[in-house]
């Protein structure tokens, strides 16, 4: 996905700014957002960490995983929650 930035229609929607601020929350995903196309890129980010564990790339130097299972919960709760939902505004 090529980078650019956020349609301000997309920033300003309230539904937007709910996931948004759900989405900061969140443990080990990247807060770099400036490019983000709404709420199911969120979504995607959220989802890239879990199959990051999933597919046993989150390992400390012993080999065990290093993201918790509360973290896990937290990051699979937010992709339930926000999956096809959209923000006005994105495609």
């Amino acid at each position: 996905m090529k980078d650019k930035p956020t349609p301000q229609e997309i920033l300003d929607c309230p539904t937007y700014k709910k996931a948004l601020k759900e989405y900061y929350k969140l443990p080990e995903v990247t807060d770099d957002i400036w490019y983000f196309d709404g709420i199911q890129h969120l979504v995607y980010w959220a989802q890239h960490e879990v199959d990051l564990v999933d597919e046993g790339e989150r390992t400390d130097y012993e080999g065990n995983c290093d993201v918790s299972n509360a973290s896990m919960k937290k990051l699979k709760a937010f992709i339930t929650k926000w999956r096809g939902i959209k923000a006005t505004g994105e495609k």
